[in-house]
């Protein structure tokens, strides 16, 4: 019995978004299987109630945990875990550290508010992209000028939008030149963007996106280049090749003055903004031992017990919460802070009978961000919405 339900379970989460539009859906379903399960005792074995309430509560656990799993893939569009072949060590190292996107995590996430069915999917909030091509620059390029340089392809993706646009960086690793430290020479890095001629027409255009004078003998250097990457997308031009030379080493090609390594490969940070504001979250109750009226129990999600550690950069886990609790008396109602109350002190002052059977779910929820890597390498953070139960209530 209990493994019927429990399929059925899995099923429904995994069922289309579109069945699960309204945020409060997220926690009904759950609460759905919760009576189904309690409900519906093994006739066979009357006196095992207590064995069957631990094995409940074991099973209720896995339940939920893969709720939240489907729950994120689907908020992502992925319809499997993506299969990362970059590994996390082989990541830059200003990507690995707190400082690129620790800012941004250490936001409250309740500052950016979901509303209406559309909010289903996550927002993206920062993408870091790695170079799909590079090369020390093709032979028409090499032939215009003496210097090392190197050229990178970039593939914007297609979900972000100009007026989104907070930050775009450049970021690449510096390599050491015989000339570093000479009193007498300024390292002068040239940023460029190359634009393919039309064919027969020559060699390629080079547009200067600017000139950076570095002190920096060896290590990460990050160039701001937001305006260029909103006239790209202002243009609805997503593939853009960058080049970078550096007119002041001593070494020639084909030297590159940039690491072509995988941790130390260039790549681009873009991050969007959000302005809508949260709503206020209705007061909440946590749960207690030997509380049995409606409140909030703690659920850890952690990405490394369930294997996902490798393709989720950030977080390590997340606090999911769930609801619990009985709806059983006025009290539970008045003080849930649920959309019921102005009912049922209406009820109760008219000394009427209540006979609601409301049930014990979620009154409010809020995002979590992550950080991922997708099948393509490319890693994103998206704010996921209704992700973490912030409230609970009788409903």
């Amino acid at each position: 019995m209990m493994e019927n339900i429990i399929t059925i379970f899995l099923l429904s989460v995994m069922a289309p978004p579109t069945l699960l539009v309204s945020a409060r859906d997220h926690q009904n379903a759950i609460d759905d299987a919760m009576r189904t399960l309690f409900d519906h005792p093994d006739p066979f074995c009357p006196g095992c109630g207590d064995f069957q309430s631990e094995e409940m509560d074991k099973e209720l656990a896995t339940l939920r945990v893969e709720f939240v799993k489907q729950q994120i893939l689907k908020k992502l569009k992925l319809k499997e875990v993506p299969k990362v072949s970059l590994p996390r060590n082989k990541l830059p190292i200003p990507i690995l550290t707190k400082g690129m996107y620790q800012g941004m995590l250490q936001k409250n996430y309740n500052e950016i508010d979901f509303q209406g069915d559309d909010d289903f999917f996550g927002k993206t909030n920062q993408v870091i992209l790695f170079p799909e091509e590079f090369s020390r620059c093709d032979a028409k390029l090499r032939a215009s000028t003496p210097y090392p340089a190197a050229c990178f392809t970039f593939q914007l993706p297609k979900d972000i939008d100009v007026e989104d646009l907070a930050i775009t960086d450049f970021w690449i690793y510096k390599e050491k030149d015989f000339l570093d430290g000479d009193p007498n020479v300024n390292q002068t890095l040239v940023y460029s963007e190359i634009v393919e001629s039309s064919q027969f027409m020559g060699s390629p255009k080079i547009s200067v996106i600017e000139k950076h004078v570095t002190e920096i003998e060896e290590g990460w250097i990050k160039l701001d280049i937001l305006e260029t990457a909103r006239k790209w997308l202002e243009l609805n031009s997503r593939r853009h090749v960058i080049q970078v030379m550096c007119k002041t080493c001593g070494y020639l090609w084909p030297w590159t003055p940039v690491s072509l390594k995988n941790e130390r490969l260039p790549f681009l940070v873009i991050n969007t903004e959000n302005n809508r504001k949260k709503r206020r979250p209705k007061r909440n109750i946590n749960c207690i031992p030997g509380l049995s009226e409606c409140c909030r129990e703690k659920l850890y999600i952690s990405f490394v017990d369930i294997g996902w550690n490798e393709w989720i950069i950030q977080p390590r886990g997340y606090d999911a919460y769930f609801c619990r609790g009985s709806c059983s008396n006025a009290a539970s109602l008045t003080l849930s802070g649920s959309a019921y109350n102005s009912v049922v002190r209406k009820l109760i002052r008219g000394g009427k009978k209540v006979e609601l059977v409301p049930c014990c779910t979620a009154t409010h929820l809020s995002p979590i961000q992550l950080i991922y890597m997708d099948n393509n390498e490319t890693i994103t953070q998206k704010t996921l919405p209704n992700m973490v139960v912030d409230a609970c209530g009788c409903m």
